[in-house]
């Protein structure tokens, strides 16, 4: 059982995703509650801003399609994305806990689950390129939110974290029925 689990594990290339949101754990527990001085310019970037997009975007790597058209005939295809799914987003907030615990009221989950929902929602639109509009998304938000005072954010906020949270399973029950796009 524990070869199958790992074969499975390896074939939607959890271990990539695995290494990175070590690294944003260590990251995080390490620097997330600093803010990174930016030369010549007044206000200061938080890092736990920066730890959000990578959890973000590693997300979308076990969501691809493994076997083209060939993934909705298989006859556990529902299950094999549902548990992809629930493992890779679990992931992705396990990944920002010590920068949360580091950060405080700073670390910005709306941020992280609002693109975590993007990012389940590009696999089933555009599929391997599912990325792009997260990273996208994410650094118009860093930059928006760095030269105006954190609108974007601030709207996520009022948004609601339960909401959020709402919009990222909705999103992961879309993508179990739906499926990614296949290359």
């Amino acid at each position: 059982m524990t070869l199958l689990a790992f074969g499975w594990f390896r074939s939607r290339n959890f271990t990539i995703v695995t290494l990175a949101c070590g690294v944003v754990v260590l990251a995080g527990a390490l620097a997330a509650d600093a803010t990174l001085r930016l030369p010549f310019l007044r206000r200061s970037l938080p890092l736990p801003v920066l730890v959000v997009l990578l959890p973000a975007l590693v997300v979308t790597t076990p969501l691809y399609s493994r076997f083209g058209n060939l993934e909705t005939s298989l006859t556990r295809a529902r299950l094999d994305r549902a548990l992809a799914a629930v493992v890779a987003c679990s992931l992705a907030i396990v990944a920002g806990l010590p920068a949360s615990a580091a950060a405080g009221a700073r670390f910005p989950w709306s941020l992280l689950l609002a693109l975590m929902a993007v990012a389940v929602l590009a696999v089933m639109i555009v599929g391997p390129l599912a990325w792009l509009p997260t990273l996208v998304l994410g650094l118009i938000t860093v930059y928006v939110d760095f030269v105006y005072r954190e609108p974007i954010r601030s709207t996520l906020d009022a948004v609601g974290i339960p909401t959020l949270a709402v919009a990222v399973a909705a999103s992961v029950v879309g993508f179990v029925v739906h499926g990614p796009r296949a290359t």
